[in-house]
């Protein structure tokens, strides 16, 4: 799972599948494959083929993380919107981990 600023939620799973949402709300989905050399590329075409997330991630153990990236994220102006009207282009560093699930009944403050 990866959470970035501003508010980029997406979900990798073993299958390659990726799902997301953006902070928006405009939801996606992906399939792609991981490199020989860790890299999953991303695109993503949204509002109606007038908008994308592109970018790549890279797996790899580091001091913060395991995977590392950026991601492109455009979304044109549209006056209709209620979010970001008028539209945007930005860079969204992403950074991720790998995610244990504590043991059962394990107290949050504990971990």
């Amino acid at each position: 799972m990866v959470r970035t600023s501003p508010r980029l939620f997406v979900r990798l799973t073993q299958h390659r599948c990726h799902r997301g949402c953006t902070g928006d709300g405009t939801a996606f989905s992906q399939s792609s494959m991981v490199s020989q050399n860790g890299e999953l590329p991303i695109y993503v075409s949204l509002y109606k083929v007038k908008g994308s997330l592109a970018g790549t991630f890279l797996f790899e153990a580091t001091d913060t993380g395991d995977l590392d990236g950026t991601l492109d994220w455009t979304k044109p102006a549209n006056d209709k919107e209620s979010f970001y009207p008028g539209g945007f282009a930005i860079p969204v560093p992403t950074v991720g981990a790998v995610y244990t699930k504590p043991a059962t009944n394990t107290h949050p403050s504990s971990i």
